[in-house]
């Protein structure tokens, strides 16, 4: 395939860096025409060679002739490009400077490859899904369509003047009296054939900005739901900018033509049976609609409310907490740059939704929006050279309550504070064709907590609130919380935990927490029971201790988490003794996490769980060292450690050798003996039967364990000070051992 011919498949961004090669000394136009034949000669060697030089311009010029006798031959002179004019052109330019021309075409044709390369890699690294291929044929497309339409406007202005001055191309053919109807015959064909061009050109824009504001704006704006409550990244928000900004180009092209159009028949077209006047002013009138329609939703929420103590919970805002949000405009042409100020209000003329004649939103707690303390807080949309778009970023926005006198808030509604939802709506206006055009956007719904000890109720909120797949801007949400299905639930939850780790959820896991949401025959899973029966807070609390205490060892996939007690008992019976199973407990609803082990012992097998870890026991040990020391005190008085081997098999030193830390204990200094934390737990008296172990409650088989440094009774801390001292001895050894091999 031709090298030009691969540019005009090119994608509208890729094609605008094409068009910028060239400019009035070398016209895109006459790079169209002359197509495959300019990229057979030899450019490169006419650039440092004269006579080369001189010999491809003069080929140049008899391409151009040959081309106007074939124009004539095929009786397309008026609907083809203009050679003669072409011609004349090259020769006013480059006759006595060949070799410039050369230097020109060759410049020209290195860049046009280097950005097909850079095509081909991006294809390559980055494969675009055949929606984004579509988008991209239609643009480029329209575009074709809208510069065939503009050439064949230029020849019939053309035509129209020689038909006004009767200037005979042939003089062969003013001798037989042929030429006058011919032109008019041409000229009637080509303006038949011209409204059906701009017709489908309609037809066609129409359908690429339906399907931008439509389809690809929504669906950006649901993708960035997602993003805002952990899922993960969607389209580009740059490539939605480029389809935006070439449809308004190339929209606005169309406009300036229809416009030339009009005015060519204004002036030459009276008398003509063929009157195009009403049609053309349609076809204006469409074009002005379409680019008011892109203008109106151009303006989005880039990157929405956050403040930077919570960056990966953005929407929730402390008050008199500073927080940061951004706009962009997505049509970026130099016509709007600085032009365009964007003002923010709170809670300002959001049409709520009414529930069961009930609209609670006029008693929400009210809000003053400052920047650095001042009201006055509007911003310019400026280019930003890092992201090449149009940006207004509000940074220290700060949200402070209005409050009555004598009260602690002006809170009047039926809902908490944290199922209070609230909007930033972002207005701007623009002065365009001699209009005001008001345009606006809103950030999605947000809440405003005054103590961070509502952050998870607030985030419940939020996750909740994004979840629906209906209108996501419905402040009234909460009057009457619609049910999600656990299909949608689990994904988000899933996302909660890849948001703070490398590893989500497994079937397993998923299917344990179902078992705790769910209890209706048609799977949903309702607000109650996710907020208000605690279920959520214990998923919050064990996401914090893993983000803060167990973050390694999650990712390295050796806590098995959310499994129950039976499960872990049933896994563990047929497993060698010393096998253990790290597993979140589902008795702390702050969060805690527990291990069981098994032991095979005067022939019954007995599971034993292990009090929880709270984050205050991680405080003071991490968990691979508390089960690197962790022992139990046997009816003997003797010391153990029983783990062994981290389910199914594997040996506890090659799973948390990494892990340990010796933050927890002190080498010997100064003739004192170093002292360190131990995990203790003392086990039942006499060991329960398997078959009581069975029946008994849950609670009476958790093992009591301390961390403890002292006030152990004189023999127990004799014994668990020889036991430490052997350890401590054979620390030293090995570290000699490898300094003095």
């Amino acid at each position: 395939m031709a090298q030009w011919q691969k540019v005009l498949k090119l994608d509208p961004a890729r094609q605008v860096a094409v068009s910028r090669l060239y400019g009035e000394v070398l016209p895109r136009e006459y790079r169209h025409c002359l197509g495959d034949w300019i990229e057979d000669q030899n450019w490169d060697l006419a650039a440092d060679d004269e006579d080369k030089a001189t010999e491809c311009f003069h080929k140049l010029l008899c391409h151009l002739e040959l081309q106007e006798k074939l124009s004539y031959q095929m009786n397309n002179i008026l609907q083809g490009p203009n050679f003669p004019r072409i011609k004349c052109h090259f020769e006013k330019h480059f006759k006595d400077y060949p070799v410039k021309l050369a230097k020109l075409i060759c410049d020209c044709l290195s860049k046009e490859r280097k950005i097909l390369d850079s095509t081909i890699e991006t294809q390559d690294s980055e494969p675009r899904n055949q929606e984004q291929s579509d988008m991209g044929n239609k643009i480029s497309g329209l575009r074709n369509e809208i510069l065939t339409a503009e050439q064949q406007i230029k020849y019939l202005e053309n035509l129209h003047v020689e038909l006004l001055n009767e200037l005979p191309l042939s003089p062969a053919l003013a001798r037989d009296g042929l030429l006058l109807k011919a032109k008019s015959d041409t000229q009637n064909k080509t303006k038949e054939m011209l409204i059906k061009q701009l017709e489908s050109i309609l037809g066609l824009a129409g359908s690429i900005v339906s399907s931008l504001i439509f389809e690809k704006l929504p669906k950006w704006k649901s993708q960035q739901q997602n993003v805002c409550i952990g899922g993960p990244t969607g389209s580009c928000i740059n490539e939605l900018q480029s389809w935006f900004t070439t449809v308004a180009e190339d929209l606005q092209q169309l406009r300036g033509q229809l416009k030339k159009f009009h005015e060519q028949e204004m002036k030459y077209s009276s008398g003509e049976p063929f009157n195009l006047l009403t049609q053309v002013t349609q076809y204006e009138e469409h074009t002005h609609d379409l680019l008011r329609r892109l203008h109106e939703n151009a303006l989005v929420v880039e990157k929405q409310p956050c403040m930077k103590s919570l960056p990966q919970q953005p929407l929730i805002v402390k008050t008199k907490v500073a927080f940061s949000v951004k706009v962009r405009y997505l049509i970026k042409l130099k016509e709007f740059y600085s032009l365009l100020l964007v003002t923010p209000f709170f809670d300002k003329d959001v049409n709520d939704i009414t529930i069961n004649g009930n609209n609670d939103c006029s008693k929400f707690r009210k809000f003053n929006l400052t920047a650095n303390k001042s009201p006055r807080i509007s911003k310019v949309l400026a280019l930003d050279f890092t992201s090449d778009a149009l940006v207004a970023e509000f940074e220290n926005l700060t949200l402070t309550e209005e409050r009555d006198a004598g009260t602690r808030s002006n809170n009047q509604s039926s809902l908490p504070v944290m199922e209070e939802l609230h909007i930033i709506k972002f207005v701007t206006q623009l002065q365009w064709l001699g209009q005001a055009l008001d345009v606006e956007t809103s950030t999605l719904p947000l809440v405003v907590v005054s103590s961070s000890n509502q952050t998870p109720s607030a985030w419940a909120s939020l996750l909740w609130c994004n979840m629906q797949t209906g209108e996501p801007k419905n402040r009234s949400l909460f009057l009457s919380p619609p049910s999600v299905t656990w299909q949608r639930l689990s994904e988000v939850l899933n996302w909660q935990f890849l948001s703070i780790s490398k590893r989500g959820l497994n079937e397993d896991q998923l299917s344990m927490l179902r078992d705790k949401f769910v209890d209706q025959a048609d799977g949903l899973v309702h607000w109650t029971r996710f907020s208000k029966e605690g279920v959520w807070f214990w998923i919050y609390g064990i996401l914090y201790l893993i983000e803060k205490h167990l973050l390694d060892i999650w990712n390295d996939g050796f806590i098995m988490g959310f499994v129950s007690k039976e499960r872990v008992d049933s896994l563990l019976r047929n497993m060698q003794t010393g096998t253990f199973i790290l597993r979140f407990s589902e008795t702390v609803k702050e969060g805690a996490i527990t291990f069981s082990w098994v032991e095979h012992l005067n022939g019954g097998t007995h599971v034993h769980a292990v009090e929880p870890c709270t984050e205050k026991d991680l405080e003071m040990m991490s968990l691979p060292n508390l089960i690197r020391c962790y022992n139990y005190v046997s009816p003997e008085n003797t010391l153990r450690n029983p783990l062994h081997y981290l389910y199914p098999s594997i040996p506890k030193e090659e799973a948390f050798k990494r892990h340990y830390s010796n933050k927890t204990r002190r080498s010997i200094l100064n003739e004192y003996l170093s002292r360190r934390w131990a995990a203790l737990s003392s086990l039942p008296t006499p060991l329960l039967s398997p078959d009581e172990e069975m029946d008994s409650p849950e609670e009476e088989f958790i093992e009591d364990m301390d961390i403890v440094l002292e006030h152990f009774s004189p023999d127990l801390e004799k014994l668990i000070m020889e036991e430490l001292q052997k350890e401590l001895d054979n620390e030293k050894a090995e570290t000699s051992t490898r300094q003095h091999p």
